[in-house]
């Protein structure tokens, strides 16, 4: 009897049914947007976007004036440990660390760009970012067993290295060059073609936390599987970022994948490592230390600081009495010292600039040691040599002033054959005298701590400077420990800037890993780093923000839905009110009738139901593939599972007892005689 009632006005049927069915699709679009949860996003992201590592970075998320704030970390060898033991031994994972020797620099921690052809023209884009990502150590088996290919063999020695074919393509596009001193090699990009090529050639790498440039020759080129398709667009030079969001995903991909690494020989990163912790402590991005002179026009900052105990005697106060710093007192190197200084200064009868003062110290000295010296000069042949018999008949005075020459012209500066066969360094001298004659400086201090947003803003005093030999400390301050210990506690610098092992193809596996990566324990997480998480990140941020939004938007079309379907039914309870009189007459409960409409209406709903369903998955499919093909995300933000179909049955259940107890209980309500007579 249900069924037989939609036969009835068949066209208002039909659309009844289409629109129920716009609604119930649209509910269900919108549910699975309601439902989104980020660990199930980032589980379909790394399988749509075919991932093909697991990077763990780390973090300190803590709260800051109401604000949640999230602070990058480096990792220990103790932190490889625990993630080999934990996640790692879970799911059958082998996490390598990746060093950056503490580079702050998003594109690279090692820089090619002198091993180019410099006749190469460089047009600028975001494909090739001209630096190896970081140094990494695993054996040619490790590389086969993560599906790479090896050509060529694998470092043995420390000054050996093997590179990704993402990094030998830098050399096909810009060419090769060397220069040893000896001999200078430049080959065109259009000669170098094959990987042996650069098989057997020398490379030299900076990181500027090192104080020389890393020679290393090439052993091996190895293929890491670089899908490049998508990021074609970014080889063509680009003089806006029009590519912008796309350079960023592609940075995040060589970045912290196998792409852009260095593999170097066992041990090698160890002794880096030993290298590098004598520098103090690396501020990297945790705060900007700057100061300035009173007058603004000069300014210097600082990426390291240290404490005055870990410099025995390169230190020179202003004060000779002077052996420790106070608080907000520094010392900063030599050679920045010479471009703060503004003011004259006085050195027996003579006032000058800083440089001019300096050069008329070394004059003295170099005179003095001349004096005192000439004779043996003489002595071993000096004048003789020089101006032949007629050097014996050459005046004191004169000969005093030809030493001088000889010396301070630099020919007998670092190889005096006629006195100290080393040469004479007058420098340490000249700074000591030049130090001393200087006064503390009163500087502008400002800290900016990046993490707690906080400011402090005050005045510091230079008292003195310390040695720095070939340039190896440009960087660094010496600082009070008391400023030592706060900056400290902003975060140790770590070796590791991340952890890296293969992407299991496994979904549990993928899971347990995604679940992982949103763990904080004590403000600390070792989020995932890959080409879906910058924008993953995002997409958290907003999507559960308006899920509350969209489930509304979803229970508006169920309503809307039940309406229309209630609009139906009533129009069909109302074409048979002298039929439900009739059966009430003959003693139908108002139950009985309810069931015969209700069918009818369920079966309608039921046809929605699956048709929505179908629809549902299908509009989901869809709208990820365009976000992903034409807006360019790597993300799978619209998630259609379990949940949508049963909450579209349910729904549809609802609907159907909702459009049929309405118009029926209205005609049960009356009379039968009423009813028949269709009062």
């Amino acid at each position: 009897m249900g069924a037989s009632g939609l036969n009835h006005k068949k066209f208002r049927l039909f659309f009844t049914v289409l629109l129920s069915l716009v609604a119930f699709t649209l509910f269900g679009v919108s549910d699975s947007l309601a439902a989104y949860n980020k660990i199930d996003a980032t589980v379909n992201s790394i399988i749509d976007s075919q991932i093909d590592s697991v990077a763990f970075a780390k973090t300190n998320q803590f709260e800051v004036d109401g604000y949640i704030r999230v602070m990058e970390l480096t990792l220990s060898e103790e932190n490889i440990n625990d993630l080999n033991d934990g996640i790692g031994k879970d799911i059958g994972l082998s996490f390598k660390p990746v060093y950056t020797a503490g580079s702050g620099d998003r594109n690279g921690a090692f820089r090619m760009d002198n091993n180019f052809s410099p006749t190469t023209i460089r047009d600028y884009n975001l494909f090739y970012l001209d630096s190896i990502s970081g140094f990494a150590e695993f054996t040619e088996d490790e590389l086969l067993e993560l599906g790479f290919t090896v050509n060529g063999k694998m470092p043995t020695k420390d000054t050996e290295i093997a590179v990704t074919d993402y990094i030998f393509e830098h050399f096909t596009q810009k060419g090769y060059s060397y220069d040893d001193d000896t001999n200078f090699i430049d080959i065109k990009p259009e000669n170098f073609t094959r990987y042996e090529d650069l098989i057997g050639r020398y490379i030299t790498l900076r990181n500027y936390n090192f104080s020389e440039e890393m020679k290393f020759k090439v052993t091996a080129i190895v293929d890491t599987n670089l899908k490049a398709d998508r990021y074609e667009d970014l080889k063509t030079p680009r003089e806006t970022f029009v590519d912008y969001y796309l350079g960023e995903e592609f940075r995040t991909v060589i970045q912290y994948g196998y792409h852009g690494l260095g593999f170097v020989n066992s041990g090698l990163i160890n002794k880096l490592i030993q290298e590098d912790s004598n520098r103090g402590l690396n501020l990297q991005n945790k705060a900007n230390l700057n100061y300035f002179t009173p007058n603004g026009e000069m300014g210097f900052g600082t990426e390291i600081v240290d404490k005055l105990d870990n410099f025995d005697n390169e230190v020179i106060f202003f004060d000779k009495d002077k052996t420790t710093l106070a608080e907000n007192e520094i010392i900063i190197d030599y050679e920045s010292l010479k471009w703060t200084y503004q003011w004259d200064i006085t050195y027996k009868d003579f006032t000058g600039k800083f440089y001019d003062v300096e050069n008329n110290i070394i004059e003295i000295l170099i005179r003095e040691y001349a004096e005192e010296n000439y004779s043996i000069a003489e002595e071993n042949g000096y004048y003789t040599d020089t101006f032949g018999q007629e050097g014996n008949d050459i005046p004191k005075e004169d000969k005093i002033l030809f030493y001088y020459n000889y010396i301070r012209n630099e020919i007998g500066f670092f190889n005096n054959s006629y006195g100290d066969k080393n040469g004479i360094d007058f420098e340490p001298e000249t700074r000591k005298i030049l130090l001393n004659q200087i006064e503390d400086i009163i500087v502008q201090k400002e800290f900016y701590n990046s993490f707690t947003y906080t400011h402090d803003i005050g005045t510091a005093i230079i008292v003195g400077a310390f040695e720095n030999p070939d340039y190896k400390y440009s960087n660094l301050i010496i600082i009070d420990d008391i400023f030592y210990q706060e900056l400290e506690s902003l975060g140790k610098q770590e070796p590791y800037s991340f952890a890296l092992a293969k992407m299991p193809s496994e979904r549990g596996k993928i899971q347990k890993i995604a679940e992982f990566s949103y763990q904080i324990e004590e403000g600390i997480s070792y989020p995932l780093r890959n080409s879906t998480t910058p924008m993953l990140e995002t997409a958290n941020d907003i999507v559960e923000n308006v899920a509350k939004v969209f489930l509304y938007i979803g229970i508006a079309f169920a309503v809307f839905s039940a309406l229309m379907l209630s609009n139906f039914i009533g129009s069909s309870v109302s074409r048979k009110k002298r039929e439900i009189g009739i059966l009430r007459a003959l003693g139908a409960r108002s139950s009985d009738v309810f069931r015969i409409f209700f069918n009818e209406s369920f079966v309608i709903a039921l046809i929605n139901f699956f048709l929505a369903s179908i629809s549902t998955f299908i509009v989901v499919r869809l709208i990820n593939n365009s976000l992903r093909t034409g807006v360019g995300l790597t993300v799978t933000i619209f998630n259609f599972s379990i949940r949508q179909i049963v909450l579209l049955l349910l729904i549809s259940i609802f609907v159907a007892l909702f459009a049929s107890f309405l118009p029926v209980n209205r005609i049960a309500k009356k009379k039968p005689v009423d009813a028949i007579s269709n009062k």
